[in-house]
């Protein structure tokens, strides 16, 4: 599903918004408040460091896959393929995998209750970012590949928030 976005800061550019099959919105532009906008401070926040917990910080670490996964670009069988290699190869991924199979809901296979743990965190954690970001006096600007972006007057205090930087 696709439509037109306005940039706040940048009126002239079209820009087109994407929402993938399990609901991450992506913008044509991604990289678009990663550049200075004169007398603002944008900040990013990683909406996936929410991941942490749940799959270590070793899956983290090839954000794309997660991405991919946790957007729906990837296909059911590559994304049961990437579960099936961050178990082999990470411990936090394997103990949250067993917990999973163990204690979840015994009529759900495994693969669906880690894909919807998974997007119920990232929605989630949007939400809170999003809250405290405001709260905090920044202006939404956009959210795309499971980043969130806002502007600030000042240089806001964000040594509490993990995955939130300043851009510039």
């Amino acid at each position: 599903m696709t439509s037109e976005v306005k940039l706040p800061y940048y009126p002239s550019v079209h820009a087109v918004k994407n929402v993938t099959r399990f609901g991450m919105t992506e913008i044509s532009h991604p990289q678009i408040y990663d550049t200075p906008i004169v007398d603002k401070v944008i900040v990013k926040a990683d909406i996936l460091q929410s991941l942490d917990s749940m799959v270590g910080q070793n899956c983290l670490n090839d954000r794309s896959d997660v991405y991919g996964i946790v957007s729906g670009n990837f296909s059911d069988d590559l994304i049961q393929k990437k579960i099936a290699h961050y178990y082999r190869k990470f411990e936090r991924m394997r103990a949250y995998v067993n917990y999973l199979a163990n204690f979840g809901e015994l009529d759900k296979k495994p693969i669906d209750l880690i894909m919807k743990q998974l997007r119920e965190k990232v929605t989630e954690h949007e939400q809170i970012l999003c809250d405290t970001l405001s709260s905090r006096g920044g202006k939404y600007l956009v959210t795309t590949h499971a980043y969130v972006y806002y502007a600030f007057k000042y240089t806001p205090e964000l040594s509490d928030l993990e995955g939130v930087t300043i851009v510039c």
